[in-house]
């Protein structure tokens, strides 16, 4: 039926009225057609897809020769070894590309670049502030805690809550960027780097550290020296005179923490406060300076986390969304989605549930409350006043597969996302938080520091020889 009423369409489209609609060839005049506002859907059925477009064209004299259709778009103004991978998002395709950014796809890096950041709103008035830092996971634990919240049936009663450990090694600041405002969104202007780099971050600029000819930024480092530093003042005025958004570039310090791995994570981190010139003070003042976490955060702040989540590969639908299993007697399996779809549309909706990769995914999770922030120099970083001795906040043979914290460290409340030895970012909240349960303070009377590998009570190494005695292994030795 529908067959024949678009052959009845395309032929009531051909006859002597619409004559002057065809060009040379018998092909359609797409000029006449966009002048004279008709819209038949029959032709691209009649017509090649090569031969007739749905994009409208500038209106221009028709030519005695019909010339072929192309196409250019802004992909083909890109480098050839980038077009494949752009051509995934397809402008005529609104699904397509919303695609791209749905739930279901790798991780492009382990941690968070530019543009899968956002930052708090600067403030002018407010001093001049880091907004972000970075870390590793190390595992999680438990405390308790006397709850502080009057009018509840909790109050002042003892509550155990889960916290995750967060090793924060001191970032080294190596440069700053900045941004000008655009209609399509800010646009870096000049980036100036310090005169010395480290050999971790520079391995982040190659692929294989070993065979490389370790060049990297020499020439920049030269141009800086001699010129005195003149370059380097030159471009922080343009920063000052043009910008409006200032990030500096840090990087962590991974050969600080027990991890084996060589080469540092760098990222953006946007400075807010103040004016212009005070921020591009700031960061240039920071230039090849740790900043420890404590000069970012402060107790019983709300922050944000940003990581990557634990990756669990090809899974089906029912492991990656949940659906209901089917009954037993079920016909070629019971673990799938029984209807994916009508007739019609005749395509499978994107919101169907199918199977696919699951984890691996970059994920935000907001309002995670600080308990403690540890400093890695203090012997007793996780005692609290209940406590008879001092303890530190790794536990008994350490965390499971990431071993010793030697270096500062932040304790949030419940989970994040992402495995152990990953990479954290810890971001200043978006929000303003005025609810009691976020502007509570936290006094901590128990942090558990128990083996997390076995089913051990005993919170120190002392302890556990108080209450065991000499063990014949010692003996024997």
């Amino acid at each position: 039926m529908f067959a024949r009423a678009g052959h009845r369409a395309c032929s009531l489209a051909l006859r002597r009225p619409f004559v002057g609609l065809l060009g040379p060839k018998g092909l359609p005049n797409l000029t006449s057609f966009q002048r004279s506002g008709l819209l038949i859907r029959a032709l691209p059925k009649t017509f090649s897809l090569r031969q007739l477009s749905t994009t409208p064209a500038p209106i221009t004299p028709a030519s005695p020769q019909l010339a072929p259709l192309v196409t250019h778009t802004w992909i083909d103004r890109l480098p050839v070894k980038l077009r494949p991978y752009l051509l995934l998002a397809r402008v005529d395709k609104p699904i397509g590309t919303m695609l791209l950014l749905w739930p279901c796809t790798w991780s492009i890096t382990m941690a968070s670049y530019v543009t899968q950041v956002s930052f708090p709103k600067d403030d002018p008035k407010k001093p001049v502030h880091l907004t972000a830092t970075m870390g590793y996971k190390a595992g999680m634990t438990h405390i308790v805690r006397d709850l502080e919240r009057p009018g509840s049936k909790m109050h002042k009663r003892e509550v155990v809550e889960a916290v995750s450990i967060i090793e924060t090694p001191p970032l080294m600041v190596v440069g700053v960027v900045g941004y000008v405002e655009t209609p399509r969104g800010l646009r870096t202007l000049t980036t100036v780097w310090a005169e010395h780099l480290s050999n971790e971050l520079k391995r982040r600029f190659y692929k294989n550290w070993y065979r490389s000819k370790k060049k990297a930024f020499t020439r920049y480092a030269k141009k800086a020296a001699e010129s005195g530093g003149k370059s380097t003042q030159r471009e922080l005025e343009r920063i000052k005179k043009y910008c409006t958004v200032v990030r500096v570039l840090a990087h962590t310090q991974i050969g600080k923490t027990g991890l084996k791995q060589k080469k540092a994570h760098l990222m953006e981190i946007q400075v807010n406060g103040g004016s212009i010139a005070d921020k591009v003070a700031f960061a240039h003042g920071l230039f090849e300076k740790p900043i420890d976490v404590s000069s970012v955060f402060e107790q019983d702040e709300v922050v944000d986390v940003i990581a990557v989540t634990r990756g669990h590969g090809f899974e089906g639908v029912t492991a990656r969304w949940g659906t209901k299993k089917l009954p037993r007697k079920t016909h070629k399996g019971l673990r799938k989605v029984a209807c994916i779809g009508a007739w019609h549309p005749s395509k499978v909706m994107f919101s169907v549930a199918r199977a696919g990769q699951n984890g691996y995914h970059h994920r935000t999770e907001l309002n995670k409350k600080i308990y403690r922030i540890g400093l890695g120099s203090d012997a007793a970083n996780a005692r609290t006043d209940a406590d008879a001795t001092d303890k530190v906040i790794t536990p008994l043979g350490g965390f499971p597969h990431y071993g010793i914290v030697k270096n500062d460290y932040l304790m949030l409340k419940g989970s994040i996302p992402g495995t152990k030895k990953r990479v954290i970012t810890i971001r200043k909240s978006l929000m303003v938080h005025t609810s009691r349960r976020d502007l509570e303070k936290v006094q901590l009377k128990f942090i558990d520091t128990s083996s997390k590998f076995g089913h051990g009570a005993f919170q120190t190494k002392a302890e556990k020889a108080a209450f065991l005695g000499t063990l014949k292994k010692k003996d024997q030795a």
